[in-house]
């Protein structure tokens, strides 16, 4: 393997397991704001919702890291366009369809495995819904909220072959078509547009998350870059100073964007979430840096390796362990939940290290054989 290629190959696994744990930060933390503002009857004589947190030495520090990790879904998206790129549009149409077939086949088995999981932990917690209903939350995503990434997923597999085949021969116009799909989804609840939830109140209109016009210029850009490396690398080497300023500029701006939205909707879930315009070119320009990076091997970057490696099983496992371990704490130490900072540090860190132990320990027993399907 020549050095360029290594170096590339370096790129994309440190990116993806920064990507993994940026989504565990992110859920982690957002814990920590349920702690603050819903679970404040537990450590404090007051009603719920109490936001007098807001504002406070521990809010902020929550919310750097919340914020800071909202890269992670177009990453992933971005290496999944890269990936296909390399795999797909380079032979006949029907080639294609099968090397397709095969990935959708790894990704859709252990996501199922694991909805069928997270329903029967939601029954035995009191949670049960009809037939209908557990269908509707397979289709879209809907096991536990993290999940909407692999519907979303699929349907970008399903348009890998005439995606390729479109950046290879025409790049700009592929690129300008994705780019007008995504704008005008991440615009709409910005001019205005809104919707009543079940609860009766008006929010901001938000295009769902699971579908593919909310996030195809991750996933066009990556194929770009993977079927035009040569190109793609000097461009975007000679941006790699002002990326690096527009990554840092703009990630205060989501910061600030997600306070000013927060206060203005009172919807949280916009204000904060990865479908706005400062944190999609945040994204955008965080995900272009990261293929700048000249990267030695270090302890350090070979754990966050392993972490991209294993970061489908984390994606799958963590966000009920997440549940459950921060569960645990407002019954058995509700003292902790007043303690956001070491609160969400501890979320994040027994979690992730319960889910690699689980894929460490399959991987080297017996069950092995069926660990693709269980992890993928």
């Amino acid at each position: 393997m020549c050095t360029k290629a290594r170096t590339m190959k370096r790129q994309i696994l440190l990116l993806r397991g920064l990507a993994i744990l940026a989504v565990v930060a992110h859920h982690a933390a957002a814990w920590g704001f349920v702690a603050m503002f819903w679970w404040t009857h537990r450590y404090t004589t007051t009603s719920v919702p109490d936001y007098s947190g807001m504002g406070s030495p521990a809010y902020w520090l929550l919310m750097v890291p919340n914020q800071a990790a909202l890269f992670s879904v177009p990453a992933f998206l971005f290496i999944s366009g890269l990936s296909a790129a390399y795999s797909v549009g380079t032979g006949p149409l029907r080639g294609d369809w099968r090397i397709v077939r095969a990935r959708l086949g790894a990704i859709i088995g252990p996501y199922l495995v694991w909805s069928l999981v997270m329903f029967a932990i939601d029954a035995a917690l009191g949670v049960r819904l009809s037939p209908a209903e557990y269908l509707g939350r397979l289709l879209i995503g809907r096991a536990v909220d993290a999940y909407y990434f692999v519907p979303l997923l699929v349907q970008f597999y399903l348009v890998s072959p005439l995606v390729v085949r479109g950046v290879r021969s025409r790049p700009w116009a592929v690129l300008g078509v994705a780019a007008a799909l995504q704008a005008a989804c991440t615009l709409l609840p910005y001019l205005g547009f809104s919707t009543v939830t079940a609860a009766g109140t008006r929010v901001p209109l938000v295009v769902p998350a699971w579908l593919l016009v909310q996030w195809p210029v991750y996933y066009v850009l990556g194929a770009i870059v993977g079927a035009h490396p040569r190109q793609a690398s000097r461009v975007l080497n000679r941006l790699r100073a002002p990326l690096i300023a527009l990554t840092a500029t703009l990630g205060v701006l989501t910061l600030l964007e997600s306070e000013v939205l927060w206060r203005l909707t009172a919807d949280w879930d916009w204000a904060h979430g990865n479908q706005r315009l400062s944190s999609g070119l945040y994204a955008l320009a965080f995900v272009l840096l990261a293929t700048t990076w000249r990267i030695r091997p270090t302890s350090l970057t070979r754990a966050v390796g392993r972490a991209g490696a294993l970061s489908y099983g984390i994606y799958l496992m963590h966000p009920k362990a997440l549940e459950l371990s921060a569960r645990a704490v407002y019954h058995l130490a509700p003292g902790l939940l007043s303690r956001q900072v070491p609160f969400v540090m501890l979320l994040f860190a027994v979690p992730l290290a319960g889910c690699w132990l689980a894929m460490t320990l399959m991987a080297r027993s017996p069950a092995r054989r069926v660990y693709h399907v269980v992890f993928g």
